[in-house]
Parts: C-alpha cells; sequence; structure tokens
C-alpha cells in the first residue's frame, strides 16, 4: 500500500525569539484541538496558565488521564517522557488534533535494555523462535503465534512493547529504535518547535522516512513561512576561552584515551574562572561533560561539585538564568551507531554543525537568555568547538 505524503512544519527560531509565545498565541486563536508537547514542567505550566490547556494530573496513571482529556477533545499539554510512551489507543482519541513539539522529541536512539538484558540475549530470543530479522532491512519482529515465557520474558516484553510505536533495527554491534511513521498519521498537522533544524537529528529522521518538511520562522511575533538563518540576540555578551596549552577534542573518545588530561583540562578551568571572572560571578556557574565521566570529572578538583552539573540536553528551561559563567567539558558528536545506522541508509549528518547546535542551545541555558546586559563567560575545552563558535558568531 503506498504510504500518504506526511509533513513536518519546522519552526526555526533562534532561542529567545518567541517561539512559546506565539504557540500560545496560536492557541488561542483558532479552534483546533492542540495537543503540545515540552520538555519540562515549568513550561507545562506557562502553557496551561496562558493557553489554557490542561495536562495530566498524576492522581492515576498519567496515560489514562491523557486518554480521558484526548476523549473530551481539550487542549492538552506533556512532557516530552509522556510522549514517548504513547499507546495506541490514546493516537486514535488524538486523531485529529494539532501536534506541537517544542524541541525535538527523540526520533531515533540506541535501543536501551532492560537490566540485565543485552543484546546476546536477543539472539537468544531469535534463536528460541520468539523474534525474527528480516534480512534485507535488519529490523526486528517478534513472532505472533509465540508466547515468551521464562527468564527472557521481561527483554520480550519490553521489546514488544517498543514495537508498537517504534521500528527496531539491528546495526552493526548494537540495535537502533525509529519511531515509526504511523505515529504521525492521527495529527491533522505537525509543527516542531528548534534552532538550526537543518543540521539536526530530525532532519536525518525526515530524509530517512521520506517525510516533506516546510520550514518557518518567527517575524514580528508571528510565525511565518520561510527558512530564515537568524541569529540570536546577546551575542555581544558572550565571552569566550579556550586553554590554548591543552589541545584537546572533549569528545567521548577523547576521554576514553585522555584519562590523565582530564584534570589539566579541570585545572584550566578553575584557573580562568578564579582570575578573569570578577568575584560576584564566579559561584554562579555550571557545567557540562558526558554522564559516564561525571563523577570522574568531579573527582578531580574540589573546586567545581555535581551539584552545579547540568546534563548536556537541557534545553528550553530557565532554571540556570542566574549563571554567567558555563564551563563546557565536551564535544558532543552523532552518536556512532546513529552515525552508522543512517550511513548505510545513505543519509549523512554535518557532525561540525550539529556539535555547534548542541553547544548554542546548552549555552542558552545560562543568564544570556536574559535581558541582562552583564557578560556571560564560556569555557570551552575543545579548542575546534571554540574556533567554530568564534567564527559562526562574526560570519
Amino acid at each position: 500500500m503506498e504510504k500518504t505524503q506526511l509533513t513536518f512544519y519546522l519552526l526555526d527560531a533562534p532561542m529567545g525569539a518567541g517561539k512559546t509565545t506565539a504557540i500560545i498565541k496560536r492557541v488561542k486563536t483558532t479552534s483546533k484541538k492542540f495537543l503540545i508537547v515540552t520538555p519540562y514542567l515549568t513550561e507545562i505550566e506557562r502553557l496551561c496558565t496562558n493557553a489554557g490547556c490542561i495536562t495530566p494530573a498524576g492522581k492515576e496513571s498519567k496515560q489514562k488521564e491523557l486518554l480521558t482529556l484526548a476523549k473530551t477533545q481539550k487542549n492538552i499539554c506533556i512532557t516530552h517522557s509522556l510522549f514517548a510512551q504513547l499507546t495506541l489507543e490514546t493516537l486514535k482519541a488524538l486523531e485529529g488534533y494539532s501536534l506541537i513539539i517544542d524541541e525535538e522529541v527523540s526520533t531515533i536512539e540506541v535501543l536501551s535494555y532492560p537490566e540485565g538484558f543485552s543484546k546476546p540475549d536477543i539472539g537468544d530470543l531469535i534463536d528460541a523462535g520468539y523474534m525474527s530479522i528480516n534480512k534485507d532491512t535488519q529490523r526486528l519482529y517478534t513472532t505472533k503465534d509465540k508466547k515468551c515465557v521464562g527468564v527472557l520474558s521481561p527483554l520480550y516484553d519490553c521489546l514488544s512493547s517498543l514495537m508498537v510505536t517504534n521500528d527496531i533495527y539491528m546495526s552493526g554491534e548494537t540495535y537502533i529504535c525509529c519511531k515509526k511513521r504511523t505515529v504521525w498519521d492521527c495529527f491533522s498537522d505537525i509543527t516542531i518547535c528548534s534552532y538550526r533544524l537543518p543540521y539536526s537529528l530530525l532532519s536525518a529522521y525526515c530524509s530517512l522516512n521520506n517525510i516533506t518538511t516546510i520550514y518557518q520562522h518567527i517575524e514580528n511575533g508571528e510565525i511565518v513561512e520561510g527558512y530564515s538563518d537568524i541569529k540570536p540576540t546577546n551575542l555581544q555578551r558572550l565571552v569566550l576561552y579556550t586553554p590554548q596549552k591543552l589541545n584537546c577534542s572533549c569528545s567521548l573518545h577523547w576521554y576514553q584515551t585522555h584519562t590523565e588530561d582530564i584534570k589539566t583540562l579541570l585545572s584550566s578551568f578553575n584557573k580562568w574562572r578564579e582570575r578573569h571572572i570578577p568575584a560576584e560571578y564566579r559561584k554562579g556557574y555550571f557545567w557540562t561533560t558526558f554522564k559516564a565521566y561525571k563523577e570522574a570529572v568531579a573527582k578531580t578538583t574540589k573546586k567545581i561539585t555535581t551539584k552545579k552539573f547540568v546534563s548536556c540536553t537541557a534545553k528550553a528551561t530557565n532554571a540556570y538564568s542566574g549563571c554567567h559563567v558555563v564551563g563546557v567539558f565536551m564535544q558532543r558528536f552523532l552518536n556512532v551507531p546513529i552515525k552508522q545506522f543512517l550511513s548505510a541508509q545513505g543519509i549523512k549528518v554535518n557532525e561540525e554543525e550539529y556539535a555547534l547546535s548542541e553547544l548554542l542551545q546548552f549555552v542558552w541555558r545560562s543568564n544570556i537568555r536574559t535581558e541582562d546586559t552583564a557578560p556571560v563567560y564560556v569555557f570551552i575545552g575543545s579548542k575546534d568547538l571554540y574556533a567554530r563558535l568564534s567564527a559562526w558568531i562574526v560570519s
């Protein structure tokens, strides 16, 4: 059966450009029913207060509450996490809704195994006849006529549940989950809001699934069609620094092969903060690295704490807007198994632009997102990433 054409409207605008404000205006001025998906509870509170949305209160199962709200045709606001758990019954109840997603949701990711299980256990499920792999597509399937029992049943149940809204593919030494194209079919229209989306994993997902993309931007507070390469405001407030004597990429591979240099990197950060940051801003800092190295980084010095650690995926939040100092001890490239999976499909992501986008999103969690005029000091461990950001600012 031929697939119907699917279209994503991509609202591409800088941090602080008024995307949420424009969403609120759209909800209040149209008669459509909306499902709005946002990363943080604080944004849900804002949308419920200003746009009249309702969110599952959590008095019972949030999925059940969401289903009830959808059946009564309410404007609804939920988190990314709850969106990832949508059931077929809920999707059916949401048929005809306009979907607006603030910041990218996960559309392609490495499979996370239930505790105690790993890739060889999927091989055991296949050998036992509970699952199979399509040799041409490498897609994983359940065997419908055979119910799994025994020690492998928790893994089987987890995979079966995932397959309701995801396709799972074997790719090299791992498995990749891709959001099913059919997940989007129930919605009347789909808008996804973020920044620099041409360099995103979402753009690759659209190419993979032959999804048409129509770009939009913000102009005088209104959503208008067309891509506009606009930079965020307040760039002049950024004061960038990178350690000149330390040649490190701050990639995950660098951490795996240069553990002895982590202490030098942190020592450079501490000296920079003490010598170049005004005293009134030194304590207002946050930092990031790869989650697997969070503790290792913090243990190298008593002058930073894990309480100041912020995940590199933190987006669209004002929680750190009082901080004037940012420590970036990583360079976030595309996950290698995902890169290999996409490459096998003939899809390439510009990794340098991807890493720059991730950096910008992270830095804009700081005071730079406010109307303050004071400098925001950014320590970037990677020289390459520092040079890329510096060149982008003046380009």
